[in-house]
């Protein structure tokens, strides 16, 4: 049976419509998204699903004919907001949704944010400060240890932390005429400092959050479980250092697996989300109430409207300025930066382009994104005789010399780690292939299909070479014979100067790339090359 979990929402807080859904096994759920997208709403309509009461998040009148309704494996439970109360209007089982799991709000409604008067407090610690060491215990191994590795990353850190039994608890109620609430009902976490104990209040606002988190989850989840449990938590990262941040995420994954649980959390954490698989990010956006979520989504794109840019999930650098357009039409034209931010740039010559990717990854200059470089088809034989091998030429290596180079599988050696970010155009270059079809490997059918456009009404094209080959004639007259526009660059210039003035270059590019794609298709390396960059821009390197 399936356990995809669904809630729909409808007329909620700042939800007007939504829809949610995940998949009850052990792993994660980061939701991300601006302040008043509904994260908060849906982590409290969420909880429903344990049983926890929709009146204690939402009691307002304003919310008259909301409706949420939960569905999971076979049941079904559905409520609605009638005469400011929450009324269940359809039912399929009376047990809970979701059989286990817990809950723990963010500011206000958490079990980390108990709203006290300072004179309450200071009579707590007053209470505590003189007890007696034979009155503590150690607290659980698991608090301890989680909460070492979280803030300080050693697990041996808090060793001396100490609190009480609930039984010496009640025994100093009982004795103690206070009416304070927090003596009456809130167990200590305590730490020696000169002649007696300070509490939890007088640590600081990272430990305090932490051990008020841990023993919330320890009192909740011993052991582990058959049936996955699920675990919400709005605003994980209240009070606590970057570091710290990155360390309780890891933290989170590895109880997932030990105790079988599932963890919906909510974060404006860039550290986090920095660390987060784009399959576990879920970008929610609010427009006009109608919630909707990215998924998967890559780091920096869902924390772009959250911090001013400081990196990009994939940074792409290519020989020049018309490489660049091409793989920035291609980006466009498959709508592959749908989910991350992605920033291309011309990196001059390859192997300067090498150097850079080698000098970026061993000095780790963008630990966040991934590099990957783009270069002109004609320099791939170079490329893998300089980095890939010194042998792939040799009989005993590859006796087949028709084995492209790629596919060959004895590599003698292996100079460069990052290989698998190299990618090649299917062109040796955009002058060079327009110069091969206009005037080397003529190809007529191709000249009249860019001839026949918006972009040449009062030159043509054939004009345009004739040009051309006036200009080349003079040339090679003047310097004896010496060879004219070698690389095809001047042909390029000249037809873009030809070009209606109403047209941009960007645009020119871009028709120019269809027709190429076009007329290679039989040969599929325009394909090949578009999927190779749709594969590397959906690559998740663990």
């Amino acid at each position: 049976m399936s356990k995809k979990a669904v809630i729909s929402i409808r007329n909620v807080s700042c939800i007007g419509n939504m829809e949610f859904s995940f998949e009850l096994k052990p792993g994660y759920i980061c939701l991300v998204g601006a302040n008043g997208s509904g994260k908060t709403t849906l982590l409290n309509l969420l909880s429903r699903f344990l049983q926890y009461s929709l009146a204690t998040y939402f009691y307002s009148s304003d919310i008259e004919g909301g409706e949420v309704s939960y569905r999971y494996e076979d049941r079904v439970k559905i409520w609605n907001r009638k005469n400011n109360r929450w009324i269940k209007t359809e039912e399929t089982d009376k047990k809970n949704i979701i059989s286990k799991g817990i809950y723990e709000s963010g500011i206000v409604y958490g079990n980390r944010f108990i709203i006290s008067s300072k004179d309450k407090i200071r009579e707590y610690n007053n209470f505590y400060h003189s007890l007696n060491d034979s009155d503590t215990i150690p607290v659980s191994k698991f608090i301890l240890e989680a909460m070492g590795l979280i803030l300080k990353n050693r697990k041996e850190y808090y060793s001396e932390i100490r609190t009480i039994t609930q039984v010496k608890m009640d025994e100093f109620i009982k004795s103690n005429t206070s009416e304070n609430y927090l003596i009456k009902k809130e167990i200590p976490f305590l730490i020696k400092k000169g002649g007696g104990y300070i509490t939890q209040y007088e640590m600081s606002s990272g430990e305090f959050m932490i051990l008020r988190l841990l023993r919330f989850i320890d009192s909740k989840m011993i052991g582990k479980e058959p049936d996955t449990r699920l675990v919400l938590i709005d605003e994980v990262e209240i009070g606590l250092h970057p570091s710290a941040q990155k360390r309780l995420f890891s933290f989170f994954k590895s109880i997932t697996r030990e105790k079988n649980i599932f963890v919906i959390f909510s974060t404006h954490s860039q550290s986090i989300i920095n660390i987060c698989n784009p399959e576990n990010i879920y970008l929610m956006e609010n427009i006009n109430g109608n919630v909707s979520y990215k998924n998967p989504c890559f780091p920096q794109y869902a924390v772009r409207n959250m911090y001013e840019i400081n990196g990009y999930d994939y940074l792409i650098i290519v020989e020049d300025e018309l490489a660049r357009r091409i793989v920035l039409d291609i980006i466009k034209k498959n709508n592959l930066a749908d989910n991350k931010l992605i920033h291309v740039m011309s990196g001059g010559g390859w192997t300067q382009i090498v150097n850079l990717m080698n000098d970026m990854y061993f000095n780790k200059l963008l630990p966040s994104s991934r590099v990957i470089s783009v270069l002109d088809k004609d320099i791939k034989e170079k490329f893998y005789d300089k980095y890939m091998s010194p042998c792939l030429k040799c009989k005993y290596a590859n006796p087949d010399d028709n084995v492209p180079y790629e596919d060959r599988n004895k590599f003698i050696k292996n100079n460069i780690m990052f290989k698998d970010d190299i990618l090649f155009l299917p062109i040796p270059s955009l002058e060079k292939e327009i110069k091969n079809n206009l005037l080397e490997s003529i190809d007529y059918d191709f000249i009249q299909m860019l001839d026949n456009t918006v972009f040449f009404k009062t030159i043509s094209v054939f004009d345009t070479l004739d040009k051309y080959k006036e200009d080349r004639i003079d040339f090679e007259k003047k310097n004896d014979g010496k060879k004219y526009d070698k690389d095809g660059k001047k042909l390029w210039n000249l037809i873009l100067e030809s070009i209606v003035v109403s047209k941009s270059s960007d645009e020119f590019i871009s028709y120019v790339c269809d027709l190429l794609m076009k007329k290679n298709n039989d040969q599929g390396d325009w394909l090949k090359f578009e999927n190779d960059l749709r594969n590397s821009l959906n690559f998740i390197r663990n």
